[in-house]
């Protein structure tokens, strides 16, 4: 047993976000609407897109709720944050591709498990 590098916290929140099928885009006119994601191939690829967009623990606030104490002692929450300045890539409803970057805030499981 090891304790994860930023690094492998910060790939698997990568992975979750990457899976997604569609993804919340905020529009102006329409609020938020959900777009079929185009996915990087890999995280590689997303690093050398999007380098020092990945932070373990920043600081300041999140939106992501408090750690419950039953949930830090099983391991189901870890007590970090892992905040993602994602490049996500998307098709509109016209099929044109546009991209937005959003914040994404993960909480890992002690095992790498990405919570929400």
């Amino acid at each position: 047993m090891r304790y994860l590098s930023d690094k492998e916290k910060i790939q698997m929140a990568f992975n979750y976000q990457n899976n997604r099928e569609r993804i919340p885009i905020e529009t102006v006119d329409k609020g938020t609407q959900y777009y079929r994601q185009i996915r990087y191939d890999n995280f590689e690829e997303f690093i050398q897109k999007n380098q020092n967009c990945c932070q373990v623990n920043p600081g300041g606030g999140y939106d992501l709720p408090p750690a419950n104490f039953l949930d830090r002692i099983t391991g189901y929450n870890s007590g970090d944050a892992i905040v993602l300045n994602f490049e996500v890539r998307y098709l509109d409803d016209k099929g044109s591709q546009k991209s937005k970057i959003i914040k994404f805030e993960n909480a890992p499981q002690n095992c790498g498990a990405i919570r929400w």
